[in-house]
This record gives structure tokens, C-alpha cells and sequence, in this order.
């Protein structure tokens, strides 16, 4: 939010995405091979997305906090990423250059048990820094599957203060994931990011909808997926990781307080 960025249509119009792909533009990469700044698949060696957080979780790590999450949690699993042709060599000609002194992700253990409390009905839960006016909203959607079983929709979006804002559009981390409170586990996780017009944003982030007709929970005017991950048990304490390792630093802390706070 604080530099100057490419539009989503604008990247949109120069890549040349892996086929097959789905819908949203993600491959199938259950059998690549992770490294620091890409993956290898078929021969094919991928730079991550630019929106993709390849932070490291510990000094000696060779691989982004989110993949070790998804290798170590999630071990049987389908894993779909945004693989772009401009930004792929054969893997013989690869050429790393990540080094030891990276930024490494801070640690942090959540208690989710009161996660039941959330999933009724539909909900928004906003949580904002009072120093930075950052938000963190999080929507909770009840749902049916195609065989009757009820599951929530459980969104995490961060709102950056709009003031900061130097661009005539706004670009947000946004997690989407499916939550079967039965079994007490997801069984989707996947991450996009979303684009606003400025003014559409401000009014968004302002929540007053009796003012401006723009709800909180407005979808983005583009919608830019960037990985997927499906399972028949993703537990909840994965599931919180990969939201904290999806969301920008300032952001992660507000999403745990989220669950110290008193929810009626």
C-alpha cells in the first residue's frame, strides 16, 4: 500500500499462465518441488507471485513459512498455485539468490477454542489498531454443501488506512476458507488478493453503510487468486497459521486479538 503498484488487470495482461489451470488461474503443483523464491514442476522452474509472502519461518528454513506450514500439516492434500510462463526458466537454468539474513516470520501459537462461539449466523468481526487505524475484518457466512452438510465461510480480509493510500486503486490480502463445524476442521484454504477503486475503499473501510451503501464486507472490484489448498482435515491451528502468514505484519497481531476478545 505504500509504493506504487501494478494493477491487477495490468498483470493480469502480461502473464501467460501453466495450462491447465482452473478457473481462478491456479495449477495443480501436488508433485513440485518448493525452494526459497520459486518451485520446480515438470522441468519448469516458477518465481513465487509477487503477491506471495516468501518469508522464511527460521533462519535455516529452505523453503516460505506458508509452504513449510502446508508440507509439514497438511500432508495429504491437492495444492493449486498461480504459475506464470514470463516468470518460469527450465529448471537447469534456474539461479537462486536467497540469502541467510532474510526476514524470518515471528512465531505465534493461537487458542481457537472459542472458535464456536463465532459460527451461528452470519457475523463480521472488525478489529483495528488504534495507532494506525489498520483493520482486520473477518466474515463468517453459514453455507450447505452439495450433500446437505453445513459448513461456514470464513473470510479474512486486512484494510490498510486508506490515507496511506498513494494509488488510485487499493490492493488487500484476502483469505478465503470453508469450515465444517461438525468435524471441527477446514477443508478449503486459499488466498487472493482483492483491488478497490480509492474511493470505493474509503467508503468500505469507513462501515457506514446507512451513509455510503458500501458495506464492509463489499467484495474487491477484481479478485486475483494466488494459491489454494484442499483437504479432508485441515485443523484449525493450520488453518490460523496460514491466515497469519498471509497477512502483512501489521495485520497479524490485530487477527489474534480477535480471538482474546470478548464475544457475545
Amino acid at each position: 500500500i505504500n509504493y506504487s503498484q501494478s494493477s491487477i488487470s495490468e498483470i493480469c495482461r502480461h502473464e501467460v499462465l501453466r495450462n491447465p489451470h482452473n478457473k481462478y488461474g491456479l495449477s495443480l503443483v501436488n508433485e513440485a518441488k518448493f525452494l526459497r523464491q520459486g518451485f520446480i514442476v515438470d522441468g519448469r522452474y516458477y518465481l513465487y507471485n509477487v503477491f506471495f509472502d516468501t518469508t522464511i519461518g527460521a533462519a535455516t528454513d529452505d523453503v516460505p513459512y506458508t509452504i513449510k506450514i502446508i508440507n509439514e500439516e497438511i500432508p495429504t492434500r491437492k495444492l493449486f498455485f498461480r504459475c506464470d510462463e514470463k516468470v518460469a526458466v527450465p529448471a537447469d537454468r534456474m539461479i537462486s539468490t536467497a540469502t541467510m539474513d532474510s526476514q524470518k516470520y515471528r512465531g505465534i501459537t493461537i487458542d481457537f477454542g472459542d472458535i464456536e462461539k463465532l459460527v451461528n449466523k452470519k457475523e463480521i468481526i472488525v478489529h483495528y489498531n488504534p495507532e494506525h487505524l489498520d483493520k482486520v475484518v473477518m466474515i463468517i457466512k453459514p453455507d450447505r454443501d452439495r450433500d446437505g452438510h453445513s459448513f461456514y465461510h470464513i473470510e479474512v480480509e486486512e484494510l490498510w488506512n486508506p490515507d496511506r493510500a498513494r494509488d488510485s486503486f487499493v490492493i488487500t490480502n484476502y483469505v478465503h476458507s470453508q469450515y465444517y463445524p461438525d468435524k471441527k476442521v477446514f477443508n478449503h484454504v486459499d488466498f487472493s488478493v482483492n483491488q478497490y477503486s480509492k474511493n470505493i475503499f474509503e467508503e468500505k473501510f469507513r462501515d457506514a453503510v446507512t451513509d455510503t451503501e458500501v458495506p464492509i464486507d463489499k467484495y474487491g472490484d477484481e479478485h486475483y487468486k494466488i494459491w489454494c489448498v484442499e483437504s479432508d482435515a485441515i485443523e484449525i491451528s493450520t488453518w490460523s497459521k496460514l491466515v497469519c502468514a498471509t497477512l502483512d505484519e501489521p495485520f497479524r497481531d490485530l487477527f489474534i486479538e480477535m480471538f482474546s476478545m470478548k464475544i457475545d
